[in-house]
């Protein structure tokens, strides 16, 4: 039992040797404040879209919904029939006020 003791003895003091170590040299480290500046903003035209993409958010534009022929659509029992109306185009309005037109294809599987 002393020689696990003193194992245990010596693997603590390597601990703390190894803290007092690192700490030692934080110390010494210098820290010295960034320096407060000032700079001049300028404010320029912001670009117009020159990437090429959506500028969100989207807003729809209203009554501009198309939609495909309706399809009539029978449950697996045959004893409801619904009507499904399938979107085909919208449009909408990017945020630097450029139409989007998005549209649906209409998959038959």
């Amino acid at each position: 039992m002393s020689s696990t003791n003193s194992r245990f003895v010596q693997d603590v003091n390597r601990i703390i040797r190894v803290q007092r170590a690192s700490q030692s040299l934080l110390e010494e480290v210098l820290i010295e404040p960034i320096a407060a500046t000032r700079g001049i903003g300028e404010v320029t035209e912001k670009p117009r879209n020159q990437s090429g993409g959506i500028a969100s958010p989207l807003k729809e534009i209203p009554g501009t919904r198309e939609y495909h022929e309706p399809e009539l659509i029978t449950s697996s029992d045959g004893l409801f029939v619904i009507e499904q109306k399938i979107m085909k185009k919208a449009i909408f309005e990017d945020q630097n006020g450029e139409q989007i037109i998005i549209e649906f294809s209409q998959d038959k599987n």
